[in-house]
């Protein structure tokens, strides 16, 4: 009973040895005669923990000194450089985030399934405290991934927290980090000049391009120099003063004020410490983290986070587990940024020169607002540089996790396992734009009703802030029953574990809006959002916005049956064999695509336990082998109708309701074939040891659009099916050197990965070239290519008498706009460019030691990849596109031009298929391909005491600096590929902090 309420309360149980501890003792077993790299890694896969040496799958491991190599709140940024066959992507785009050897699947979820302490881990991963982490293993194939089935398919992540040991002593570690992060360099984008835009609106002025707009009834909004055309044009400004005015816009850069009075240096500071310690029957740990971040724009993030765990073994074999997680979160928005903000021009000044915020048009003209209502109205003007003050979101994320388990051992070979995990997750979002934000004042004042006689003001929108609340929920158990079979006999080894397990995920949203919200007295106003008022502006009738409160719920429920495998014979030769089955009731109607069957078979041969073995500067070598399936499941796919409700009808009072999904009682589970072929190796004293890998992977059953029956009475072009494949291939390689082993200590760390993907079956809904245009950003799916290929218009150059684009229809040159982005070209006419994500990446990291310091330099590599540079699209420009590219500054102006550059000439009246043509052409293809120094980690160890040794009582003061910039690029434009080149990339980032460790 005593064992049991402490395991419940989750706190250490003290006891008092006795002879029956003695039992419990592991017994001091002769070491095993197996190479030192194999004998002291282990795989934790979730489900067990399988040595190196027997291991015929393809595991990455990274321990907790290489995680700590980089500094940050997000765990798996920390793997970025460091894993081996890992790839990350920056940009914001269908891309994966995180990929582990590339893309299995093309419209599937694409995110590997992250594992924390043996269960999927459904919350979000910025609760999971990287403090707490003792390793991650990475598992890559079907044999080391098969084991987690349908939701493997992209890899699978498993982290494993921090543990104690039996009769560990009191142990202390305790860590503390700053960071400072360069506030983004704003002029890394190239957005038009100043100058350049102006000359624009110069020229369409005299064109009477904007005659329409400033006639108006509606008055949209214009541009100060538009706006002070118009005033000239009328008399109201004369000529000179105009041209004064124009020539102070034109030293105009409004990126100068967002750097000097937006942006700044962006601090994150970083506290954990962990409590541990064990006896002969128990181990616990108990420990805390907080982090406190502000970011460049002053958002605010916080995270406290505290975690208890308990390990008892009240008889001799049973062992019982508790733990508890819990993480809390707050976040709120800050400033709004340069990249974001869509209402200044390039010539926008943000504050005058007392520091007053200015005015900027953002719907209407400012003339019209301002005399809109005759005074009786709320103040129209938008400030962009003060606005967020008033319009903050805060989002507050709470996570608890509760792990409970039970292991009983029959006999020295058999036991039984019982694990339950419960996770719950909350998330309340609550954007407020107060009383004095734009949007409330907007909303206010644009259905306000002004009596003509009285001048009286009926407010419909009542004044106040609008609170936007949007609230969700995770809530997911788990299950397992697992029987455990570890028998070595001799020189045979028969490990074998089985068991199911049911899992069930409901996810719950709600969003509604307050209209009037005081956050003074926490009240609003009740509106009528059902009928009709008229817009003051224009006259219209609208409803209300925001209405129609939405809710939205999900279950989703898996049962699994699953089997693992191995034999060793004389541990030279192992066999694995690895079966699972899972079910949901997410897909088909009929029994056979509810359930999937997955399995897996491999083997390793350690050659160099061979007794012909005889190369002695290669102690260690090891071949292994493996082939088997692994799935993928989209919880937002189901076999069964969907629908959603959209809005709530003015005229009816009812609500709309859309089709999410057709009925597709023949959608099942996407599955991945696997195949690995690997060499572990090792040279005499690990002088050189690593690893060379060969992969292939077949998706098949992917999901891809499909045409429908016409009769079915469905009006959509197709419907989501089982009815794609592709195929991905690639090569990892790990290659560790040490080149000095002395006072000066000298390590090398190579990673090489390859990944070529390909679709090799996909439904062509149209064989015309337009449809299959793709940056490498989205999706192109077209058979024999990259998923993500960056595939255009073939591009001819520019017309040497005129400066326009030129392509080919029928393999000649052609100026015909219309057909060449119509029916006039087919998918033979396109020309594939490359990949969109780096077909080879990989990391050289140098570890460097002297005494008791130690340096670690990291440099990264993506090759053979492209991307494409933003367009010149005039008809954007002349539409007031206020970030248009400063490519206008180099466009051809006359014959001889289109030797050295490739945009097009500016034309008037603009031609809308002329600059589509060029914006998918492959005038705009850049290679991505580049060196970066991606971290610098300095480290100092020292001891906390002279009479204590340093294994003991020790500490270490570390400094930090990431994404420290590109060493080399394959293009000539400055840009950097990781980013999307509309986007800042960050800035360079430097920390420093220290770690003690007391025991």
């Amino acid at each position: 009973m005593k064992y049991l309420f402490c395991l419940l309360f989750l706190i250490p149980c003290s006891h008092k040895a006795s002879a029956q501890d003695q039992k419990l003792k592991p017994d001091s077993a002769k070491k095993a005669t197996v190479p030192v790299l194999d004998s002291v890694v282990v795989f934790n896969t979730g489900y067990q923990n399988i040595s190196r040496y027997r291991a015929a799958g393809s595991f990455t491991q990274v321990d907790n000194r290489v995680l700590n190599l980089q500094v940050g709140s997000n765990i798996i940024n920390r793997l970025e450089s460091v894993a081996s066959g890992v790839s990350f992507n920056k940009k914001n785009s269908t891309v994966p985030a995180l990929a582990v050897r590339g893309l299995s699947t093309i419209n599937g979820p694409t995110a590997p399934l992250i594992i924390l302490d043996n269960f999927p881990f459904e919350g979000d991963i910025n609760t999971i405290n990287p403090n707490l982490i003792e390793s991650i293993t990475i598992l890559k194939d079907a044999t080391a991934a098969s084991i987690w089935g349908t939701r493997a398919g992209n890899g699978v992540i498993v982290i494993n927290t921090k543990k104690a040991r039996y009769n560990q002593p009191f142990t202390i570690d305790f860590n503390s980090m700053v960071q400072s992060i360069s506030k983004p360099d704003l002029f890394y984008s190239k957005p038009i000049a100043s100058s350049d835009y102006i000359d624009v609106e110069l020229f369409l002025f005299g064109k009477s391009y904007y005659n329409s707009i400033l006639t108006d009834f509606f008055r949209p909004a214009v541009s100060p120099v538009v706006e002070l055309l118009d005033r000239q044009s009328k008399g109201l400004v004369t000529p000179a003063d105009a041209a004064a005015q124009i020539a102070a816009y034109r030293n105009v850069d409004v990126r100068n004020d967002y750097s000097r009075g937006i942006y700044r240096n962006a601090l994150n500071s970083q506290y954990a410490i962990n409590f541990s310690g064990g006896n002969e029957r128990s181990s616990w740990t108990a420990a805390g983290g907080f982090d406190k971040n502000t970011g460049e724009l002053s958002q605010q993030y916080q995270r406290y986070s505290a975690r208890i765990e308990n390990v008892f073994r009240p008889v001799a074999n049973l062992k019982l587990y508790g733990s508890m997680y819990y993480t809390g979160s707050e976040a709120k928005t800050g400033r709004e940024g340069y990249v974001s903000q869509q209402y200044v021009y390039p010539y926008t000044s943000l504050w005058d020169a007392a520091g007053n915020p200015l005015p900027a048009a953002r719907e209407y003209r400012m003339g019209f607002t301002d005399t809109l209502g005759g005074g009786r109205l709320l103040d129209w003007h938008y400030y962009p540089a003060d606005d967020y003050r008033h319009n903050v979101t805060t989002t507050d994320t709470r996570n608890i996790l509760l792990n409970f388990s039970a292991q009983y051992q029959f006999a020295k070979s058999f036991s039984a396992d019982f694990k339950y995990q419960y996770e719950y997750q909350q998330i309340n979002a609550s954007g407020l734009k107060d009383a004095q934000s734009f949007e409330a004042r907007a909303n206010i004042n644009l259905f306000s009703q002004i009596n003509s006689t009285t001048g009286a003001v009926t407010y419909i929108v009542p004044k106040g802030g609008i609170l936007d609340i949007t609230n969700s929920r995770i809530r997911s158990e788990n299950y397992r029953g697992q029987l455990n079979y570890n028998k070595k006999t001799g020189e045979h080894l028969i490990e074998a574990l089985a068991g199911a397990e049911i899992r069930a995920v409901s996810n719950n949203a709600q969003s509604y809006r307050t209209y009037g919200y005081d956050p003074q007295t926490i009240t609003g106003t009740r509106v009528d959002f059902k009928n009709t008022y008229p817009i003051i502006t224009t006259g219209d009738y609208n409803t209300l916005s925001g209405g129609d409160n939405n809710f939205e719920e999900q279950l989703k429920r898996f049962v699994s049956f699953y089997a693992n495998g191995s034999y060793t014979y004389k541990s030279r030769y192992t066999v694995t064999l690895s079966g699972r089955r899972d079910a949901s009731n997410l897909f088909g109607v009929s029994t056979n695509n509810r359930w999937t069957p997955l399995w897996s078979a491999g083997g390793a041969w350690n050659i160099s336990r061979e007794p012909f073995y005889r190369i002695g500067f290669l102690p260690y070598l090891k071949f292994r082998a493996s082939y088997g399936y692994t799935g993928n499941a989209d919880p937002r796919r189901s076999g069964i109708v969907t629908v959603y409700a959209v809005s709530t009808s003015s005229t009816t009072g009812f609500r709309n309701f859309r089709i999410r999904q057709f009925p597709n009682p023949d959608l099942r589970w996407e599955q991945v074939g696997i195949t690995n072929l690997g060499l572990d190796f090792a040279t005499k004293d690990n002088i050189f040891s690593g690893s060379l890998e060969w992969y292939n992977k077949k998706g098949t059953d992917l999901f891809a659009m499909a045409p429908v029956d016409y009769t079915a009475g469905i009006n959509a072009s197709g419907i989501l099916k089982n009815v794609a494949n592709m195929r991905g291939r690639g090569l990892d390689m790990v290659l560790n050197s040490r080149n000095l082993n002395g006072r000066l200590g000298w390590k090398t760390n190579v990673l090489f990965s390859s990944n070529a993907d390909k679709v090799t079956k996909s439904y062509l809904t149209s064989l015309i070239a337009d449809r299959y245009i793709s940056t490498g950003d989205g999706i192109s799916a077209l058979e024999g290519q990259s998923v993500h290929a960056v595939i255009a218009y073939k591009s001819a150059g520019l017309d040497h008498n005129t400066g326009d684009p030129q392509g080919y229809i029928n393999g000649m040159v052609s100026k015909d706009y219309a057909s060449l982005t119509g029916t006039g070209t087919s998918i033979a006419d396109l020309e594939y460019i490359g990949p969109g994500v780096p077909k080879y990446f990989g990391s050289l990291t140098n570890s460097f030691s002297y005494k008791a310091v130690s340096l670690d330099i990291c440099i990264s590599y993506k090759l053979h990849y492209f991307f494409t540079r933003t367009p010149l699209v005039y008809s954007n420009l002349f539409n007031g596109d206020k970030k248009s590219t400063a490519d206008f500054a180099a466009r051809w102006k006359q014959p001889g031009d289109e030797l050295h550059t490739d945009v097009p000439s500016m034309v008037y009246p603009v031609d809308g298929n002329r600059d589509y043509f060029y914006a998918r052409s492959s005038s705009l293809a850049e290679k991505g391909d580049h060196i970066r120094l991606q971290f610098i980690n300095l480290a100092y160890n020292f001891k906390l005491s002279a009479k204590a040794s340093r294994s003991q009582q020790r500490g270490q003061l570390y400094f930090n600096a990431n994404n420290i910039g590109i060493i080399w690029r394959a293009n000539k434009l400055g840009i950097d590929p990781d980013y999307a080149v509309t986007d800042i990339p960050p800035s360079t980032s430097f920390a420093a902090g220290i770690r003690i460790f007391i025991q």
